[in-house]
């Protein structure tokens, strides 16, 4: 497996209470994976932007609104591409090693050298409010729109280990999903705490 990236950022502060960042990032990957008579070749050239929009409350530090958006992504594992069968424990094969027909509930494992990189598009709104010193409180609401969304296929295949067909699990990628959501968390030291 080999891994190449480039990250580039820069900040601007419009005023006092009003910061802007930008942000690109590059990765290239390429996997090969060689398996005896499994052999898969797989690379991905991603790129990924980002905008970040914070503003102070009355020029407070402690008090700040957040606005962010992104294009993310996340490429396929070494096992998500490997083609090398797991057998279900369930559907054994044989003492000759071919396999006879399972059911879907006993599906056996293998990856998929053609999975494309799952990628996505998100904003998110925070809000930061700092307690004391050391503690803040945030709140932030998402939402993601993902492309190529990586999930689990099961399907009544030919295969090289088997005599009929048998069901097989592998990683596809499905189309598009949305996801919504609200983050809640908190950070408190024991000093602010305390007094």
């Amino acid at each position: 497996q080999r891994k190449y990236g480039a990250f580039v950022q820069d900040d601007w502060r419009l005023s006092d209470e009003l910061a802007f960042n930008l942000g690109l990032s590059f990765s290239e990957r390429t996997i090969e994976i060689n398996e005896g008579n499994f052999r898969t070749h797989a690379k991905y050239k991603l790129f990924s932007p980002s905008a970040h929009l914070a503003k102070k409350i009355d020029g407070d530090d402690k008090q700040q609104v957040r606005f962010s958006i992104a294009q993310s992504f996340k490429a396929p594992d070494v096992s998500q591409l490997s083609l090398r069968p797991t057998i279900h424990p369930l559907a054994l094969c044989t003492v000759n090693g071919l396999c006879g027909p399972n059911a879907a509930e006993t599906a056996d494992r293998a990856g998929n050298p053609n999975l494309q990189a799952e990628r996505s598009l998100g904003a998110n709104l925070s809000y930061e409010h700092g307690i004391g010193a050391d503690s803040q409180i945030s709140i932030e609401f998402f939402v993601r729109e993902i492309d190529r969304l990586i999930g689990t296929d099961i399907k009544r295949e030919d295969v090289s280990w088997a005599t009929t067909q048998r069901f097989v699990a592998r990683p596809t990628n499905f189309g598009r999903a949305n996801v919504f959501g609200v983050d809640m968390e908190a950070q408190l030291s024991l000093r602010d705490i305390w007094q």
